[in-house]
């Protein structure tokens, strides 16, 4: 009999590798993916794996490095809505979902958001996915905001990191939650923090006391929270270091 799980899968920037892991080893296990809600990192590995080439996306990550990625940081000379434009990050990252529709994906997928007019988390359950995921992983004060139809968006992280609400109201059952900001590190800085490390530190801050906060009322059957504190939020060069925490993590939780 197949075992069906929905995925809630968190934020966590570079974290989010660690989603890979985690989906290899539930589908390794037996466990077949119903459907699947990403937030910021999570939207990318939600979107790969909801359309079935993640796989794909796994060996790129893999052959990333440090200088290729900085490559891709176009940063704004004047930063008037954010010190990296994102477009070429993106490009990067979601290059082999352009030209898809979220309502064409082979399990139901949600993207989440988080609206600068209204303040609230809007899911992205139709329409291009690129622009959902461009929505999801907009870092306040790091990456400009997404504009969709003449609205504004950030990182979906602000108002939902683990979105397990989304997929409990499509009424998606034996939910698993994917946490990637706990336990929370207590970081050692050499000198005043900086603009990156203090953006860095406030949303894992944020971000973490929210999860906590949403998880203890949520509808889960399981909650998975690999201790990533070794790895930095844009540190995206240690996939495969990050794929092998996630999977050996749920190997373990699971045997």
């Amino acid at each position: 009999m197949t075992k069906k799980v929905s995925l809630a899968l968190g934020s966590g920037s570079a974290k989010g590798w660690a989603h890979i892991g985690i989906i290899k080893a539930l589908k390794e296990l037996g466990y077949k993916i119903e459907a699947v809600s990403g937030t910021s990192a999570g939207a990318i590995i939600a979107a790969y794996e909801a359309f079935g080439i993640l796989d794909e996306f796994e060996e790129f990550v893999l052959n990333l490095d440090k200088r290729r990625v900085l490559r891709y940081y176009d940063v704004n000379l004047l930063p008037v809505k954010g010190l990296i434009s994102g477009n070429r990050l993106l490009d990067l990252f979601a290059e082999n979902l352009k030209n898809k529709k979220i309502e064409d994906a082979a399990v139901p997928l949600y993207i989440c958001a988080s609206s600068l007019e209204s303040g609230k988390c809007v899911t992205f359950e139709k329409g291009s996915v690129i622009e959902g995921v461009r929505a999801s992983i907009s870092i306040p004060g790091l990456f400009t905001p997404a504009e969709i139809k003449g609205m504004y968006f950030v990182d979906g992280g602000i108002t939902n990191p683990v979105p397990v609400d989304i997929l409990s109201h499509k009424g998606h059952k034996k939910i698993i939650a994917v946490d990637l900001n706990s336990p929370l590190q207590v970081p050692f800085f050499e000198g005043s923090p900086n603009v990156m490390s203090t953006i860095n530190r406030s949303i894992t801050i944020m971000s973490h006391h929210l999860t906590s906060y949403q998880l203890r009322n949520s509808n889960t059957w399981k909650i998975l929270k690999p201790d990533l504190r070794e790895f930095g939020l844009f540190e995206f060069y240690r996939g495969k270091e990050l794929i092998e925490a996630g999977y050996e993590y749920t190997i373990k939780c699971f045997s």
